[in-house]
């Protein structure tokens, strides 16, 4: 459901936020989500009533007006900020529609840097020395307690209470933080079937243990078969040792990965950038192959399933972290180079278009083929030798089949490059 600037919304305060937790939202969250997600966040703070819990209702154009930008800007904001659990949001479909913004708090710094989601993130989109500065800001100071004794006195020590009849008060305001929420890439019950009664207690596998588990195969993209030897491995008097676990995953990740950190940024196209409909001509199967797929699996694509040099997963961090190219663009980028530079990926020669494009605000795949068929027939003008181009460069020729995976839609543009 696309959001209209005419939509109506209030905002509903869950929480109460602390200097402290607005220094983490400014440390820990905005070098993940970006300042224009961060000043949303705050925006939506600022249009609470006086008491602070509920709002008025607005239109959007408020906020748009407001921060000066646009309603796509607005919503891939609220979809950060939704992602990391700061807000929740409700819709009630009408002719203008109505949504409630529920805000919740940061989480705490602690709980943040032991995360290995939130802390993967952070770590992949700051450089090493800012990270290090980071934690050690949040490190507390170590003191040296030997020969002292602990005299605290307790409740008891300084107070009497009698007995007496007190009310409880279950809706009193206080810190509330939202959790993450992620569809699982694992299926836990096929790995453990996998793993010998002998070597692992299934009943001393808590939830704890699972969520963790289950977070650490998002961060590092683990499959069924891959946890299961990394859990293999991890298991001490037969239960799941979790540091252990920490040391061989990113042993495995940094192995398999020219000893890099996992880096999340590398993500599909996000949906409301996606093209709405259900046509099947073969320009619909490349714009759905460039949506659908990451930059590094589109690339390793290209490679024919081969690994992805150190330096092309480089070149792709700079197009998604520096550039902050959409990944649809970035893969339509990635065809056109290698159409047209004789398969070569060169950085200079594609950080060049990739920041044309960025001038140009090109955030859709449709976007990104259009300036390239734009750019080809210039070339064309130009130049009587033209390399063999994408498919959709060309005319395109409606053929009703079915979308399968990755492979076989590649197998078929073959045809048509």
């Amino acid at each position: 459901m696309e959001i209209l600037p005419v939509d109506r919304f209030v905002i509903i305060n869950q929480t109460i936020l602390t200097e402290t937790e607005r220094k983490t939202l400014i440390m820990l969250y905005q070098p993940i989500i970006g300042f224009t997600a961060v000043n949303l966040y705050i925006t939506l703070w600022t249009l609470l009533e006086k008491n602070e819990i509920t709002s008025d209702e607005y239109d959007h154009t408020t906020i748009l007006e407001n921060m000066k930008i646009s309603i796509l800007e607005f919503i891939e904001a609220k979809d950060k900020l939704e992602a990391l659990g700061l807000i929740k949001t409700y819709l009630k479909e009408k002719d203008i529609n109505s949504y409630v913004y529920e805000l919740y708090s940061p989480t705490s710094a602690s709980d943040f840097l032991n995360n290995p989601i939130l802390n993967t993130l952070l770590y992949s989109n700051i450089d090493k020395k800012r990270y290090k500065k980071i934690v050690e800001y949040y490190t507390m100071p170590k003191i040296d307690l030997k020969g002292y004794k602990n005299v605290t006195k307790n409740l008891f020590d300084v107070f009497e209470i009698g007995a007496a009849k007190t009310d409880t008060y279950n809706e009193i305001r206080k810190t509330q933080r939202n959790s993450l929420t992620m569809n699982p890439t694992i299926d836990l019950n096929t790995i453990f079937s996998l793993i010998p009664n002998e070597l692992l207690n299934k009943r001393l596998v808590t939830k704890n243990i699972k969520d963790s588990l289950i977070n650490y195969s998002f961060v590092y993209g683990f499959d069924n078969e891959e946890m299961k030897n990394i859990i293999f491995e991890s298991v001490v008097d037969g239960k799941i040792d979790l540091k252990k676990f920490e040391e061989k995953a990113l042993e495995y990740y940094q192995f398999e990965n020219y000893g890099n950190m996992p880096n999340l940024i590398d993500k599909t196209q996000p949906e409301y950038l996606r093209k709405k409909n259900t046509m099947l001509s073969n320009k619909d199967k490349m714009i759905y192959q460039y949506e659908t797929t990451t930059p590094h699996e589109y690339l390793r694509l290209k490679y024919n399933d081969g690994k992805v040099s150190k330096y092309d997963i480089e070149t792709l961090k700079i197009l998604l972290n520096d550039i902050k190219l959409m990944p649809g663009v970035v893969n339509v980028l990635i065809d056109y180079v290698l159409r047209i530079n004789n398969n070569k990926l060169s950085r200079n020669f594609v950080e060049a278009i990739a920041s044309q494009w960025k001038r140009e605000n090109i955030v859709t795949v449709e976007g990104a083929m259009e300036i390239s068929k734009r750019e080809n027939k210039t070339k064309k003008t130009s130049s009587k030798k033209v390399a063999s181009i994408p498919s959709y460069l060309k005319e395109d020729e409606p053929k009703n089949t079915n979308l399968d995976d990755l492979r076989e839609v590649e197998e078929i543009l073959k045809d048509y490059r």
